[in-house]
């Protein structure tokens, strides 16, 4: 469990710290690496929490409650995962 806790924890580091690096080194630019490969930044709102945006689901459910509600279900969702493989 412990190893597992710290892996999680490693992965979500090492993702926090290439969002970071690449909005700093590549914003407003293109970067490349030799004839082949270019690098660019480009934003993605994400699926999961941005499913919702601009959708008036119902006169109940604004948009800040289904993102809400989407959070709490994918936070599940993953601890349900983890519990399993214990």
């Amino acid at each position: 469990m412990k190893r597992m806790i710290g892996v999680l924890l490693a992965a979500l580091a090492l993702d926090a710290g290439t969002k970071w690096l690449a909005s700093e080194l590549l914003a407003g630019r293109t970067v490349a690496l030799g004839w082949l490969v270019e690098l660019r930044l480009t934003r993605n709102d994400g699926m999961a929490l941005g499913l919702f945006a601009g959708m008036k689901c119902s006169r109940v459910l604004d948009e800040k409650w289904v993102r809400r509600l989407t959070s709490v279900l994918l936070v599940l969702s993953g601890v349900s995962l983890i519990a399993v493989n214990l």
